[in-house]
């Protein structure tokens, strides 16, 4: 997770909560306030020692992340109540395929986008000061992971020995 994308997370934030003035509803609102929590969490993984590898297994999984930063001790900066989680269980399917990029038809349950708002805010304000502070970390952990023995032979069809 490079710095940028720490800085994407606030900015998506803003975005949906502008967009979100209008008065209808649309699917990027949905779309920018779930990459906003994805991206604060994914900073929060980096800074606790989460390398790319680790994102990418995680991969736009919100429900992957979250249980990812519970392990690396999120609730020690912010806490995620049952109605933070079942806003992030009902957003999760339409979020991972793609549904609030692409208009998929048919019936969704969808959470109220302004509590999904507010939690993606309330990430980015709990772990931003922690993940500046680790701002080093991220370059110096990226830098490893391209480095790493595992990193080369998953990418470069090289064999061990």
């Amino acid at each position: 997770m490079r710095e940028a994308s720490y800085s994407q997370s606030e900015s998506n934030h803003d975005e949906a909560k502008r967009v979100r003035e209008c008065a209808e509803t649309f699917m990027p609102v949905y779309f920018l306030a779930c990459q906003s929590i994805e991206l604060s969490l994914k900073a929060y993984l980096r800074a606790t020692g989460s390398g790319e590898i680790d994102l990418k297994k995680v991969g736009h999984n919100l429900q992957k992340c979250v249980e990812s930063a519970r392990k690396a001790g999120i609730n020690d900066r912010v806490t995620l109540s049952d109605v933070d989680m079942t806003l992030i269980q009902l957003a999760n399917p339409h979020y991972l395929y793609r549904d609030f990029q692409y208009s998929v038809t048919g019936y969704k349950t969808l959470p109220r986008v302004d509590l999904l708002i507010e939690l993606a805010k309330r990430l980015w304000e709990s772990l931003r000061s922690f993940c500046v502070e680790r701002r080093e970390y991220h370059f110096r952990q990226a830098h490893s992971d391209c480095l790493s023995t595992d990193w080369v032979q998953s990418n470069c069809n090289v064999s061990k020995g």
